[in-house]
This record gives structure tokens, C-alpha cells and sequence, in this order.
């Protein structure tokens, strides 16, 4: 079976991405810093023209194969 490539994310997925930035980590990893509105604004969706994309083995959506090759490029 041959896997087919997912494409790259775009705003019309619906799904959101949480990725903190370097700039954010101090702010989002600090347990003192508890406020929604403090905290929220941190989570935009991380920019895909910074992202790169390629395809990676079914294997990486099983937790029995817990492998540095799951997400290794498929070539």
C-alpha cells in the first residue's frame, strides 16, 4: 500500500497548532504565571512558511513502535 502525503497545514484544516515560540517558552513553562489572559495569547498558529513537511511511515501513529526512524522522510 502506498502512503499518501498529507498536505502542508492550512488555515481551512480546522485544526489549531500550539507551538511555542522561543520568545513565549519562559512565559508558558513558568508555574507561577496561572492567568488565561496572560497565558492565551501565546497560542497562535506557528507560521507554515517556517514549517517544513514531508511524509513519514504509518508507523509513527502507533505507540508500540516507539522508533527515531518513524519520523524519518520517506523518500
Amino acid at each position: 500500500m502506498e502512503d499518501t502525503p498529507r498536505q502542508p497545514y492550512s488555515p481551512t484544516d480546522g485544526v489549531r497548532l500550539g507551538i511555542s515560540m522561543q520568545e513565549a517558552e519562559s512565559v508558558w513553562l513558568n508555574p507561577k504565571i496561572q492567568e488565561p489572559e496572560k497565558l492565551l495569547p501565546l497560542l497562535k498558529p506557528y507560521p507554515s512558511d517556517q514549517m517544513e513537511f514531508y511524509p513519514v511511515s504509518r508507523a509513527v501513529n502507533s505507540p508500540a513502535i516507539d522508533e527515531p526512524s518513524n519520523i524519518a522522510p520517506i523518500k
